[in-house]
């Protein structure tokens, strides 16, 4: 089932302006994930991919990923890195930890919220993506992914 949801992600450029990471979140998981991460769990998660053509070692920038506008320093990316044309995803289980994989302090909510990812650069926050999903509903799995057009879609499988 495909359904299109209205327009309200975030439509930042793929080219960031003034040297900023071209990081963007283009999909989430935030109920029934059948994904399994590296401890054997199923959780949450958002994946984030690299536009830009340079590697982005996250240990050399100050880039933040939280599920909570008034907290946007809430999870720290380190250890990391995230070569041209790739994607990773970051598990929302709030263990915050970095092992093989990285898992947040939060967790995914279903009744939805807004996920941002920003840097800090010369003591100035930027945002660098922000995604705002509605409630989820009943379904067994909902994966949020952002399409061609940049509008949220969801693809539920029971």
């Amino acid at each position: 089932m495909f359904c299109v949801l209205q327009s309200y992600a975030q439509a930042p450029s793929v080219e960031a302006p003034e040297d900023l990471p071209a990081l963007r979140i283009v999909g989430l998981v935030a109920k029934g994930s059948v994904l399994m991460n590296e401890l054997n769990i199923k959780s949450d998660w958002i994946r984030l991919e690299n536009f830009g053509q340079d590697t982005i070692h996250f240990s050399d920038h100050k880039i933040f990923i939280s599920d909570d506008v008034n907290k946007l320093k809430k999870f720290r990316l380190r250890k990391k890195s995230l070569a041209p044309d790739s994607s990773m995803v970051i598990w929302c289980d709030d263990m915050g930890i970095t092992r093989e994989q990285i898992h947040t302090n939060f967790k995914l909510s279903s009744m939805g919220e807004t996920v941002t990812l920003t840097i800090v650069m010369d003591n100035r926050r930027k945002t660098l993506d922000q995604v705002y999903y509605r409630e989820l509903g009943p379904e067994a799995q909902q994966t949020l992914y952002r399409s061609e057009s940049d509008l949220m879609v969801y693809r539920s499988a029971r």
